[in-house]
């Protein structure tokens, strides 16, 4: 196990070369005018062996434990940020249970199960964990949209697995390993990128003339962790949601913990912070409305909203995302009002604000939960 840390370092820097051609040709591929080479170092990690690691399936063993740590370096080196390294680390889980197998289904080879003959290299090639993951990160990073994809359906794309829904069971697991990882090597978390050179243009189902459509692929440019400068709901918004809002917007920058009830983001214990339904729930329970727990539910509450185009500060966005359908949504947002979201999106990020982008508008529910004036008078604010 030591010694396995003391070469993650060059591991990293192997599986850079092998998948990347020059280090960089991964990347570029993927945003050639968005990504930048990584940083040198960016894969380095102490000598000393990792100290085991709890996780809600139990505990995992010094080889896995070495397994995924290669897959977070590999990472780091090539300036994949930690949502994409928790993807990897979970499509590992499942695939081989962080083992470095030397057989599988049919031909079927290493920590991700990736065939020669499918092109994925030789069976030596892929006995080896660095060249294995960087395959996967090479594959991960040419898909439009991965950042903002449900960890499922990232994995999917790059796996394609019989069984598509497998990986979201492992996400908790691969969040704790990956945090756990970068706390006890130093391995850094690169920046995030964005896959849109000139910005996401701003999202509406209805486009004003002469303004060109979004770009379906594209991404959120940067989140913010504070309230944009000058920020202030319309003074016409009713005060329930006015307090609503104020509560979410103190939780930016909390870490988001699937299952946790949200009940005390700032505590540090993650039984405390947030998912997306319970940041939801408890910014109305500060306003003294009662809502339910899930996103499911909370897509029957209120009034519904029929256009994007009649958006207002603290109307829920539902959409199916990775776990749910058109009908029983998993992922839920609050609409702050200039086209911004507040959510608490997935395992290794945080409560943040992004724009509103296609992802946010496919099979997209809207529910008011106060209504306003101004919704009475069917102003459009988006």
């Amino acid at each position: 196990m030591t010694a396995r840390l003391g070469l993650l370092a060059a591991s990293a820097a192997f599986a850079v070369a092998s998948a990347c051609g020059a280090g960089i040709a991964v990347l570029a591929g993927a945003a050639p005018a968005c990504t930048h080479p990584p940083a040198a170092g960016a894969a380095a990690a102490p000598a000393a062996a990792l100290a085991p690691v709890r996780t809600a399936h139990g505990d995992w063993g010094a080889d896995q434990i070495g397994n995924a740590a290669t897959i977070v370096a590999v990472g780091a080196a090539l300036g994949v940020p930690a949502r994409g390294q928790l993807i990897a680390v979970a499509a590992a889980i499942q695939e081989s249970h962080l083992a470095n197998t030397p057989g599988g289904d049919r031909d079927s080879i290493g920590l991700f199960q990736q065939r020669p003959s499918q092109g994925w290299g030789t069976p030596q090639q892929l006995r080896d964990p660095a060249y294995a993951a960087g395959k996967f990160y090479a594959k991960l990073l040419t898909i439009p949209g991965w950042q903002t994809m449900p960890l499922t359906d990232a994995a999917q794309a790059v796996q394609h697995s019989a069984t598509p829904h497998a990986y979201r069971s492992w996400e908790p697991d691969a969040g704790t390993l990956v945090a756990a990882i970068a706390a006890q090597t130093g391995i850094p978390d690169p920046a995030e990128r964005t896959q849109c050179p000139g910005g996401c243009p701003h999202a509406s189902t209805s486009q004003p003339a002469g303004r060109p459509a979004p770009d379906p692929t594209c991404e959120p440019g940067p989140t913010l962790r504070t309230p944009p400068a000058g920020y202030r709901p319309p003074p016409d918004t009713p005060p329930a949601v006015a307090t609503a809002v104020g509560w979410a917007l103190r939780q930016l920058g909390t870490p988001y913990h699937y299952g946790g009830d949200c009940t005390d983001p700032h505590s540090g214990d993650p039984t405390h912070q947030c998912d997306r339904s319970s940041l939801i729930q408890q910014a109305y329970h500060a306003a003294g409305i009662s809502l339910p727990r899930t996103a499911t539910a909370q897509s029957h509450v209120g009034t519904p909203i029929p256009h994007p185009d009649q958006l207002q500060p603290g109307d829920l966005l539902l959409i199916p995302g990775g776990d749910g359908t058109p009908s029983s949504p998993g992922h839920v947002g609050l609409y702050l009002g200039d086209r911004l979201i507040l959510d608490a999106p997935h395992t290794g990020a945080v409560v943040h604000i992004s724009p509103i982008t296609p992802y946010w508008l496919t099979d997209l529910t809207i529910r008011r939960v106060v209504s306003s004036p101004r919704s009475r008078q069917g102003h459009r604010v988006l």
